[in-house]
């Protein structure tokens, strides 16, 4: 079975997408809807949905029903592909596909869970690192002149993308947090532990985090130095004035 993911925008509005549609909800955290008999839909509050063996143009009219309930579409989404296929002796990833003993819906549920985290920890990996691009040459021009060029402006634009990539990720997603379906269930925490192992998403959070708090330095350097530069704006607009008032005032001398 083909597992289709798509990384459409930042989030999608599942609440208020139920409320008005009245599909057939097999599961609801994640919001997993079956549409055949082997094919599902699983929609992920952090703007991925994974398609379950749907063809081409049956993921087309799906995304069209789904649009209206995204915020912040992407023009270019994120996209991924995997193999489930059924083992009668052992569940886990093999040979980069995913082997299961039975296709339950909590399963799918899982799976979808762990490759749209995956799936989103690559977007904002994608979007850390064009914030760090952002800043090398503001960084670089500090380090080689002790300013630089920039308008006010362009900086708090660079300033703004990175302040809301920030947002974004502690806001949206808990990547590491284990669903609430492996609470009680053995055989989902193996599983669970088992690809999110294989997908190293602790080990890529960790990194995120690490660019995110360099980000947030830099945020805080480029604040600082804004802070600066108004500060001596100000008191030079002070010296023109008050000279400004002594050639006033000389000039109301030799009148």
């Amino acid at each position: 079975m083909k597992v289709h993911l798509l990384d459409i925008g930042k989030t999608i509005a599942i609440k208020e997408f139920q409320k008005k549609n009245n599909f057939k909800v097999v599961f609801k955290e994640p919001l997993v809807l079956r549409t055949g008999e082997k094919k599902f839909i699983v929609l992920l509050r952090y703007g991925v949905v994974a398609f379950w063996d749907l063809s081409k143009a049956e993921e087309k009219k799906w995304l069209e029903r789904i649009d209206q309930y995204i915020v912040d579409p992407f023009d270019n989404p994120h996209e991924d592909s995997v193999t489930v296929g059924r083992s009668s002796k052992r569940e886990g990833i093999f040979r980069g596909n995913i082997l299961l003993k039975s296709f339950e819906v909590p399963k799918i549920a899982l799976i979808s869970l762990i490759l749209g985290r995956s799936l989103a920890l690559e977007r904002y990996e994608t979007e850390a690192s064009k914030a760090l691009g952002e800043f090398d040459s503001v960084m670089k021009s500090f380090g080689e002149k002790g300013e630089t060029s920039l308008s006010t402006k362009a900086l708090l634009k660079i300033v703004g993308f990175a302040m809301n990539l920030q947002h974004t990720t502690v806001s949206q997603m808990a990547l590491l947090d284990k669903p609430d379906l492996t609470w009680e269930e053995p055989a989902l925490d193996r599983l669970y532990n088992d690809l999110a192992t294989d997908y190293e998403l602790e080990d890529r959070y960790d990194i995120l985090n690490e660019k995110l708090k360099l980000i947030f330095h830099n945020v805080e350097f480029i604040l600082d130095f804004l802070d600066a530069r108004k500060s001596y704006t100000l008191e030079l607009v002070v010296v023109l004035l008050i000279f400004l008032e002594i050639v006033l005032f000389v000039f109301e001398l030799w009148k």
